[in-house]
């Protein structure tokens, strides 16, 4: 993932309990550009997240304005 380009991007955090950060800056990768280089037969691919939560994408939805 390291290889892939990358960007910096400025945000503020707020948490329900009540505190903030403000101007955070994090390197993220995005996810349309980490899943350009996934291989797949019928352009879909399954995601799955912390907490056991999963969700199933096409590639063509994770385009930039899409």
């Amino acid at each position: 993932m390291r290889a892939q380009p990358s960007e910096e991007i400025t945000r503020e955090s707020h948490c329900v309990t009540k505190w903030s950060k403000l101007e955070t800056t994090w390197e993220r990768l995005s996810v349309a550009t980490l899943l350009d280089s996934v291989k797949t037969v019928d352009g879909h691919v399954t995601a799955f997240c912390d907490g056991g939560y999963t969700t199933n994408l096409t590639l063509s939805s994770t385009k930039r304005g899409a």
